[in-house]
């Protein structure tokens, strides 16, 4: 999926998409042999990841933090994760239009 399709998608502009990986928001996209983002399912969770919990008011840096410590295979505290994986699944639906944003 390109950045243009991604940028569609989740209502977000290009320029902060590569902001989101530039800071470290998101992991370093997958490319194409010609350099070109081709964002690829696990991207998109990233993605849908990030602008889930910048809604929910988690700061950047917080975030910046969480994909370091995920990357480097730490986990982070329970609690951390429970809110989370709850808080994503309600952006979930509503990115997908199941539910008011």
């Amino acid at each position: 999926m390109t950045i243009r399709e991604v940028s569609e998608k989740y209502h977000i502009s290009q320029d902060t998409l590569r902001y989101y990986e530039r800071v470290g928001l998101i992991p370093a996209v997958h490319r194409t042999a010609g350099g070109v983002r081709d964002y690829q399912e696990s991207d998109l969770d990233w993605v849908e990841h990030a602008i889930c919990m910048r809604s929910a008011g988690v700061s950047v840096e917080a975030l910046i933090e969480y994909v370091r410590l995920y990357q480097q295979g730490m986990l982070p505290s329970r609690p951390v994760c429970t809110c989370c994986r709850s808080r994503s699944s309600c952006c979930r639906r509503s990115i997908s239009g199941s539910e008011p944003p």
